[in-house]
């Protein structure tokens, strides 16, 4: 599996499924930092937002990249075990 050996980061950005994207600069220096400190294969997921896509768009979205990403060989070993799975994002106020 190269580099991450089985072990997947997989980051849902704040927003509130109203704002946000993966590609913002605070994401992605977030994501980044946090995949080379385990180290880890970042996943991050870019949903559909509402109000242009209603509920619950984002969370099928969110659920089948989680999906995805569990497909790839090792990961689904991998987050089974509590020493090597996280899944995080980020919620709160910028300011």
């Amino acid at each position: 599996m190269g580099r991450g050996h089985g072990r997947v980061v997989v980051y849902f950005h704040g927003g509130g499924f109203v704002i946000g994207s993966p590609g913002s600069a605070a994401y992605h220096r977030c994501l980044n930092d946090l995949a080379a400190a385990c180290p880890a294969i970042a996943v991050s997921i870019d949903s559909r937002l509402t109000p242009k896509h209603p509920v619950p768009a984002a969370y099928e979205d969110s659920l089948a990249a989680l999906q995805w990403a569990l497909s790839w060989p090792g990961t689904a070993r991998a987050a089974t075990s509590a020493t090597t799975s996280l899944c995080t994002g980020t919620s709160g106020a910028w300011g």
